[in-house]
């Protein structure tokens, strides 16, 4: 195991540590977090999808009762509008 390689081959194909790796970055008591690829960092995320994202306004977003556990409101989608997400 070396540079990001190690002989199970997770590593390379996952691009984060394996447990066999994980256990020798342990080991050396580095941060595991310096051995993840950088796509899957924070930062990266941040980047990517910076100005892609929009919250939407929910008008029957449905809720839990707190006293019975109950489902309360949140309308059904109607048939015509089931079928087209579905493509029927």
């Amino acid at each position: 195991m070396s540079g990001g390689e190690c002989s199970c081959r997770w590593w390379q194909f996952q691009g984060f540590p394996c447990r066999h790796a994980m256990a020798i970055i342990n080991k050396e008591k580095k941060w595991v977090y310096d051995f993840v690829n950088v796509c899957y960092k924070s930062s990266t995320q941040t980047t990517c999808y910076m100005n892609n994202v929009h919250p939407m306004e929910a008008h029957d977003i449905a809720t839990v009762d707190d006293r019975t556990g109950r489902v309360i409101g949140g309308e059904a989608l109607d048939d015509d509008s089931t079928a087209a997400y579905y493509h029927l």
